[in-house]
């Protein structure tokens, strides 16, 4: 299967490793670490440090540590917007999901919701050139992106974000603000900008009283995750929480198929989970993981303020995914530094260099 032929529709016909390889394509392009190198005496290269703990696979979990294997047509890795999205997306399609989460709860960041050309943008007259846009979210990251990535989100957040939205009101959330041009775009601006927020969530009383205590966001952050996760419970989604996954099985001596995922129970007890159709990674960042926070983004190092400091977001994904003979992308990679320092500017002016 294409990536332009990707959809949700097509999400378990063609396999979800098909998603699966098209979100993790820049990590099998190539193998690109960012670590310096020097010559030697004799003039060859040596490497400047030595390969970081992260990167080294530990050994493999033997058959005889794991105490339970299940199967499911999709397996997922991590109980987030992505993660949740996902586990939806293949249980309409009618697939057996199973989603493994490291914490108690599910876990979301922000409730900045950008897409091109969604039903509430066109309804307060905010539309959007989707070459224009491509073109910009390229420029902006120094043609480091991998455009054909950029593209998929240009061509479907509109209706992806359509979806979420009727979801939500299916639940009894409210549209509590639809972000207009004027309220993304500096007065004044000479430049040309491309305002992509869309809505904010007004939650029910019971997502209020069903919601995590702490999470960080408020009530729009609260009315996602209570749409989301109620939603995938509804389609017989199982979530299974505590749970966390350390290790990929890839056959043939890791250069076929990932075929299951091998997580740790809170005993310290191995569970195998094998996926069918398909294992997808949605484990979140590696900002807690001070190691691969150096490594790859190194200006971090003087950052002294978190503004979502989960201590569970340490990689995981990204390192299972090493370990099996993937690769992330070059670094430096591009950190999430907050960009309000505009005078007088909306605080989210120009948004769209904020998304995906």
């Amino acid at each position: 299967m294409k990536a332009s032929d990707l959809s949700r529709r097509n999400f378990l016909k063609g396999g979800a490793m098909a998603l699966a390889g098209a979100v993790a394509a820049p990590l099998l392009a190539g193998c690109g670490n960012g670590r310096q190198h020097e010559l030697d005496d004799e003039g060859n290269f040596k490497q400047k440090d030595p390969q970081p703990d992260f990167m080294k696979p530990p050994a493999p979990i033997a058959d005889s540590q794991i105490v339970s294997t299940e199967k499911a047509d999709v397996i997922i890795v991590g109980a987030g917007m992505s993660g949740l999205c996902a586990a939806i997306s293949a249980a309409e399609e009618g697939g057996r999901v199973i989603v493994l989460e490291k914490t108690n709860t599910v876990n979301f960041r922000g409730y900045d919701y950008a897409a091109v050309n969604s039903r509430v943008q066109q309804q307060v007259g905010n539309h959007l050139d989707p070459v224009d846009v491509t073109r910009e979210i390229m420029r902006f990251g120094a043609y480091k992106p991998n455009q054909k990535v950029v593209m998929q989100w240009v061509k479907h957040s509109g209706h992806v974000n359509d979806w979420l939205l009727e979801m939500a009101l299916k639940k009894g959330c409210t549209v509590q603000h639809i972000w207009t041009y004027d309220e993304m775009v500096a007065e004044g601006a000479t430049l040309p900008t491309r305002p992509s927020m869309t809505f904010v969530l007004e939650p029910t009383q019971e997502a209020i009283e069903k919601a995590p205590k702490g999470m960080i966001g408020g009530k729009p952050v609260i009315a996602m995750a209570y749409t989301l996760l109620s939603t995938a419970q509804d389609k017989g989604v199982d979530l299974r929480f505590k749970l966390p996954a350390v290790q990929l099985i890839r056959e043939d001596d890791n250069k076929g198929r990932v075929t299951a995922v091998i997580a740790k129970d809170p005993e310290g007890k191995y569970h195998k989970f094998v996926g069918e159709k398909g294992i997808i990674l949605c484990a979140g960042d590696y900002g807690h993981d001070k190691e691969m926070l150096h490594h790859y983004i190194p200006s971090a190092d003087t950052v002294k303020i978190n503004l979502y400091p989960s201590k569970a977001n340490t990689g995981d994904g990204h390192k299972m995914g090493l370990w099996v003979g993937a690769a992330i992308d070059e670094g430096p990679h591009a950190p999430m530094y907050f960009d309000f320092g505009m005078v007088n500017a909306p605080g989210l002016a120009d948004s769209v260099m904020r998304q995906p």
